[in-house]
């Protein structure tokens, strides 16, 4: 889930605080609030196999980056959310259509090591959202690109997006399991790795938004 200007994604509910969004889409900000307020922080090289934790580290990919569609900002992992203008009345609300999300493969580190980071299923909660201006049907090439790709021939459309940069500090929680390191990234000088993912007992929860990245 992505939440931007608050962006959460799994799925998209708009939230005072901004937007939530998640990769499997629901309701979002709750689960993320839930997961980091029941987690302990640790160091990265205190991680425990199988054992709720929180920690707080820069992204670093591992590889290639993927590119945000809207904005072409060069990141590990996007989300948008696309609207459509729903009448009502007199008035009307803005509905969401779909939903789209990517992420090259990355971790997280800080001073005392690194762990890689599955954000498949997360719940994410992203700030810093980048929404389309003004009026909403004069579409820009890259929002053509993205209707194309989701066989979206609308008119009344609302854009956001919301990134992972690359060394952009951010907070996950949930449980991490030993995996094989890629090659030339050893993992406390072995050829396993610890990384977050969601399981059938945690569900990942991952923000930069500052309440999350400072909370102790």
């Amino acid at each position: 889930m992505f939440e931007a200007m608050g962006f959460a994604v799994g799925i998209a509910t708009l939230a005072i605080a901004g937007l939530v969004l998640r990769s499997t889409l629901g309701t979002g900000s709750e689960e993320v609030a839930t997961a980091f307020r029941v987690s302990d922080r640790t160091t990265i090289a205190a991680l425990q196999p199988n054992v709720l934790a929180r920690v707080v580290g820069k992204a670093k990919p591992l590889g290639k980056t993927v590119s945000a569609p809207l904005s072409g900002r060069e990141c590990v992992y996007y989300a948008v959310i696309v609207y459509e203008w729903v009448h009502s009345g007199k008035s009307g609300y803005w509905q969401v259509v779909y939903t789209a999300c990517d992420h090259a493969p990355f971790a997280v580190i800080d001073a005392t090591g690194q762990v890689g980071v599955d954000p498949t299923g997360a719940e994410v909660a992203l700030r810093h959202g980048f929404m389309q201006p003004w009026p909403w049907r004069r579409f820009t090439p890259q929002m053509l690109a993205l209707m194309a790709a989701n066989n979206d021939r609308g008119s009344g459309r609302r854009f956001r997006e919301a990134i992972i940069g690359v060394g952009e500090t951010i907070a996950l929680a949930g449980s991490a399991t030993a995996t094989t390191a890629p090659a030339g990234e050893p993992y406390r000088g072995s050829s396993e790795q610890l990384t977050f993912t969601s399981n059938d007992v945690f569900r990942l929860a991952i923000s930069n938004r500052p309440h999350f990245v400072r909370q102790r």
